[in-house]
């Protein structure tokens, strides 16, 4: 398959409706889009529009959606951060957006509090 025809099925399943660019194709169990390449590898659909518009992503750093919509393959709603600070901003987003020290703490607490009443 050649590079020109990647380009064009790639583009004809993102819908460019606002700020977001939205995979409307296929997705994995975690609700990311992922796309058959050139090459008949199977890759995250965000990571190969970054790669064709931006780049190579940086060795040893982790894809993160600013914009928090596992769909969206927008390249500037995208970030390259360490795996670590990855997890955290995911925990900042779970704990609705309080700062993990504080989530940690408070967990810390309550399990001090339980052991006392057993």
């Amino acid at each position: 398959m050649g590079k020109a025809r990647e380009w064009d099925r790639f583009w004809g399943k993102v819908e460019l409706s606002g700020s977001c660019w939205l995979w409307t194709a296929a997705k994995n169990d975690s609700g990311y889009g992922v796309f058959r390449n050139a090459e008949q590898n199977l890759e995250y659909a965000h990571r190969w529009a970054y790669r064709k518009l931006v780049g190579p992503p940086p060795d040893g750093l982790t894809h993160d959606h600013l914009c928090h919509v596992r769909l969206c393959v927008n390249p500037d709603h995208a970030e390259y951060v360490t795996p670590v600070e990855n997890v955290m901003r995911a925990a900042r987003l779970r704990t609705k957006g309080r700062p993990m020290s504080e989530t940690v703490s408070e967990y810390n607490d309550m399990a001090a509090e339980q052991r006392t009443y057993r």
